[in-house]
């Protein structure tokens, strides 16, 4: 849960969570002190994430969560599903953890680490 500006509680969404803002939205590319904190939090440099997600994003085997549902619900968020991925992979961060931190059900997080994981291992 977030306080909106009139101060109001409502749930957070990914697109109101802290990693959307800080790694997403407005990323202090450049600033030493986000690049110096960014890596040792996903064990890699910011720029090697963004390539990454270039990777992830072109590959077919991730259109599922490019698309909308048929509700015309868009889906999770590819930016913060992998960043969640790292997390999990280099800080033993459990899906629920990823869960409050990006408001994506940890079920989501589950399937795309599988699929993220079938990438590394036969992809790339």
């Amino acid at each position: 849960m977030l306080r909106n500006d009139a101060g109001k509680l409502v749930p957070m969404t990914p697109t109101t969570s802290s990693w959307y803002g800080l790694y997403v939205v407005s990323p202090r590319v450049g600033n030493k002190q986000f690049e110096k904190s960014f890596r040792p939090r996903f064990r890699l440099p910011y720029a090697e994430f963004v390539n990454l997600l270039d990777e992830v994003e072109q590959h077919k085997m991730f259109d599922r969560w490019q698309r909308y549902d048929a509700t015309g619900k868009s889906s999770s968020l590819l930016s913060l599903l992998l960043l969640g991925a790292l997390r999990y992979l280099v800080r033993g961060w459990t899906f629920d953890d990823l869960e409050e931190a990006t408001a994506i059900n940890e079920e989501t997080h589950c399937q795309f680490f599988s699929y993220l994981h079938f990438f590394w291992e036969h992809v790339l």
